[in-house]
């Protein structure tokens, strides 16, 4: 999310979204060897992102929820829920929503 928002944004409004996110509930995990091999193979099945992998990775073996914005994880829905994040701008500045779970790819309102 960091790269897309920064990409198409700027700094500033990933500032502004970091800022934010400070108060969300995220845990950061190590990288051990059985994470890695959960993410080489779904990274290999679905080729996507090794990034990507290791999110999906962590959250299959919990089934728990993966929020994410990136229609590259699209193809995993039939093996993790995912909750889709939109990027949206608006007169007021730049928003995230979490939408509930859609057949459809999410779309950037940017």
């Amino acid at each position: 999310m960091q790269y897309t928002v920064r990409h198409r944004e700027g700094d500033a409004a990933w500032a502004a979204i970091a800022n934010e996110l400070k108060a969300a509930p995220i845990e950061f995990h190590p990288a051990g060897r059985r994470l890695a091999d959960v993410a080489a193979d779904l990274k290999r099945r679905h080729r996507i992102s090794l990034a990507d992998a290791f999110a999906a990775a962590l959250a299959k073996p919990r089934k728990t929820e993966l929020v994410t914005g990136d229609p590259e994880l699209k193809p995993l829905e039939q093996e993790i829920k995912i909750n889709w994040l939109t990027l949206f701008k608006s007169m007021e500045g730049l928003f995230l929503s979490i939408c509930p779970p859609a057949s459809s790819l999410p779309t950037w309102n940017v």
